[in-house]
Formats: C-alpha cells, structure tokens, sequence
C-alpha cells in the first residue's frame, strides 16, 4: 500500500519490474534489485514496518 500512495514511486517500480523481465546482464540485474529493494524499504519505513518504529 505504502507504494501506491506514491505515484511516481510506484511508476518507477513498475518500470524496474518490466526492465527485470528484459535484461541479461548479470550487473544490470543486480542494480535493478537494489533499486526495488530501496523502493520497498523506503514504504517499509514510511508505513512504520521498518522494525524500526515501536507499534
């Protein structure tokens, strides 16, 4: 949910998502990984689901 409520974020995972699916590249794959990592922990955080944020 926490991504949705960002448009553009969002957006950009769906693109990183699509490209996935695309490249061959071995380090491409590997930098897109870190990118959707950094999305969902990003909305992790922001949804205070980091382990980070007393609940």
């Amino acid at each position: 949910m926490a991504i949705e409520r960002v448009p553009a974020r969002a957006a950009c995972l769906s693109e990183l998502e699509a490209r996935a699916g695309q490249v061959e590249d071995l380090a491409e794959e590997r930098a897109i990984a870190a990118e959707v990592a950094a999305i969902h922990a990003q909305a992790a955080t922001e949804a205070g689901m980091d382990g980070h944020t007393a609940g």
